[in-house]
């Protein structure tokens, strides 16, 4: 760890910082409002030092954050980096709907001029792992580039799941964005290696999908069993 960042949890003072600026408040004026010391406060936004609980529920109930519902409230608060990046997915999802893939990618380029490093790693990685998703639609939809986008969706669920390979699927349980990935590989597939795109859906039916997942791998196997060998 960096010695200049000694905080367990760095992106709980990064987010207050965002939440601070975006209200234009100053530390000076966060210090009056919460009555927690300037110089603690520009410590715990630049991640030197953890808040206790104390003084995390002065400076939240300052900026208007509930402590009743510290993680879902501080992370859906208009300012955070959180409420930035999923207002710029609500916006991808909907221009999915409209097929406005130029769009899509206007979207991606703002997505990436943020800096979310400072996020827990978890949160970074499924960060990444979609916009490598996203990035494939653009590749394959608006500029015909299969090839490009089977890569961009194979990197995307390498960072999503560490331990993949196409080789060791049955069994395995995938969250919501590791279907999504894989089922638009398989679709890709569909005009490369039909047999690869079989392996992919017949893997996914024994997974931990839900009911709905499992109907729709399933018709997508059968139909492309019917229209590759004439069954």
């Amino acid at each position: 760890m960096n010695s200049k960042n000694r905080a367990l949890y760095p992106f709980i003072g990064r987010e207050i910082k965002n939440l601070r600026e975006f209200h234009h408040i100053t530390q000076e004026d966060l210090s009056n409002m919460s009555g927690v010391n300037k110089d603690t406060i520009r410590k715990i936004e630049n991640g030197y030092v953890d808040a206790n609980i104390v003084t995390l529920m002065l400076l939240l109930e300052s900026l208007g954050v509930s402590i009743n519902d510290v993680g879902n409230s501080l992370f859906s608060k208009k300012g955070t980096i959180h409420y930035h990046i999923n207002n710029i997915y609500k916006e991808i999802e909907n221009s999915l709907l409209t097929y406005d893939y130029k769009k899509i990618e206007l979207l991606l380029n703002n997505l990436l001029s943020l800096d979310y490093s400072f996020l827990p790693c978890s949160t970074y990685k499924e960060i990444e792992s979609r916009n490598l998703l996203y990035k494939s639609f653009v590749e394959n939809s608006l500029y015909g580039n299969y090839y490009k986008s089977l890569d961009l969706l194979f990197e995307s669920i390498e960072i999503s799941s560490n331990s993949f390979s196409l080789d060791i699927m049955k069994n395995k349980n995938y969250n919501d964005l590791q279907m999504r990935i894989l089922m638009n590989i398989a679709l890709i597939y569909n005009r490369m290696d039909i047999e690869k795109s079989l392996k992919i859906y017949d893997s996914l039916i024994y997974s931990g999908s839900d009911y709905e997942q499992k109907n729709e791998l399933m018709y997508n196997s059968i139909n492309y069993r019917y229209f590759s060998w004439g069954l």
